[in-house]
């Protein structure tokens, strides 16, 4: 393999001589310690392989003897090079492209956010940008731990970040709370009270002293779970109260009253099937090319957007746009029952489906529809199952010493 690589990197000619006297030519050559390689002889002289750097030596031994050498073939690396290096602004061109690239890479140009849900992208976008972290940015000015640290403590919703850079790219990844209520930090110390009314079904406190128990019904603002310890001494009196970080896990029986509604009428779109598009050019979100005249008074808008990437991590600061405009007409419509119906309950759903993210039991449901005054009503209750208790924090921070 590596005598392949030598040959292939030092090149060779296939050489045809055309000579009166061939034997004179090949002594010469000889003594000249040039190496034929493959020589072969044929009715007007011979042929052989000769290496590329020692072809050249050849033409004065052809002049002495009155040869003529004919190059057959070229084989090898010097001969592409002799080949493209004719074409100069090729090679510029890639090494301004090189150059170019190497540049682009040591700078930020596409960031991407995953395990958000509560937060949009562009909402965590503009949060970075005001932090001084956007698209364009020096990579090596970025601090991904400074990053994290300052992201969980302006979010409080955020439990969890991890940012990274791939190549031109700032990945961060987000876990949210899905339950989120007053957040005190664990070194505060705090009662747990009650956020909504309902009886106790389960109480497991981790720290703290618990004021209910499973079956006691409670109201909202009801403290739950005292952020204090009694410490007794020897004679089972208080010697002194000491202050914590309430932790418990409070389950809760309560109902929630469902009410939706629909209008019978609305105003429907009707497409024309006439459809405009727009192409367009963005260098780092600055339009550079395309124009965009919309022949249509009324019209909804497809786009479709993608960034320049050498590879999944190397992204360049070049956004293609294109833009879809669909026609459409308005005019007055009605829902029959059934659609009403089938719309209500997607939303109701999709409410269900919420609680549930929240940690919500629903054990019971009872939703009717009916219509009322040009109205179609969803009404009705859910019993759950559902987290109870949200922190607040306590001003006494110090134990509380009772007896002398």
């Amino acid at each position: 393999m590596i005598e392949r690589l030598i040959k292939y990197v030092k090149g060779c000619v296939l050489v045809n001589v055309k000579a009166f006297s061939i034997e004179r030519f090949i002594n010469i050559c000889k003594a000249k310690k040039l190496v034929l390689k493959d020589l072969r002889l044929n009715d007007e002289g011979c042929s052989f392989y000769v290496d590329w750097y020692e072809y050249k030596k050849l033409l004065p031994i052809a002049e002495k003897t009155t040869s003529i050498i004919t190059v057959e073939q070229e084989y090898g690396l010097p001969s592409y090079a002799k080949k493209y290096l004719k074409h100069k602004m090729f090679f510029i061109g890639i090494l301004i492209s090189y150059i170019l690239i190497r540049v682009l890479s040591l700078y930020i140009w596409n960031i991407e956010f995953d395990g958000n849900s509560k937060y949009t992208d562009e909402a965590l976008l503009k949060y970075l940008k005001s932090t001084g972290i956007k698209c364009g940015k020096y990579i090596y000015d970025i601090d991904c731990n400074a990053i994290e640290t300052k992201m969980r403590i302006d979010f409080n919703d955020i439990i969890w970040v991890s940012a990274e850079i791939e190549g031109t790219m700032l990945r961060v990844h987000i876990k949210e709370n899905t339950y989120t209520k007053n957040v005190v930090k664990e070194y505060e110390n705090c009662d747990i009270i009650a956020d909504k009314d309902g009886v106790i079904s389960k109480i497991v406190t981790r720290s703290g002293t618990a004021m209910v128990k499973a079956g006691d019904s409670v109201k909202k603002g009801d403290v739950l779970v005292k952020g204090q310890i009694e410490v007794y001494n020897d004679y089972k009196e208080v010697e002194y109260i000491r202050y914590v970080h309430a932790d418990a896990s409070i389950k809760v029986s309560t109902s929630h009253e469902i009410h939706e509604t629909l209008p019978i009428t609305y105003t429907g779109k009707t497409y024309t099937g006439n459809e405009y598009k727009t192409y367009s050019v963005f260098a780092n979100d600055r339009l550079i090319s395309g124009k965009e005249k919309i022949p249509y008074d009324l019209y909804d808008v497809i786009t479709e957007e993608k960034q320049l990437h050498l590879s999944k991590s190397l992204y360049l600061p070049v956004t293609l746009n294109k833009k879809t405009y669909k026609e459409y007409t308005l005019s007055e419509e009605k829902y029959d029952l059934d659609t009403a119906k089938r719309l209500l309950s997607a939303r109701i759903d999709e409410y269900f489906e919420n609680l549930e993210q929240l940690g919500v039991v629903i054990v019971e449901k009872n939703v009717t529809i009916d219509i009322y005054n040009n109205e179609y009503i969803a009404i009705g209750y859910i019993d759950t199952i559902e987290p109870i208790g949200e922190d607040v924090p306590i001003d006494m921070i110090a134990e509380e010493i009772l007896t002398e």
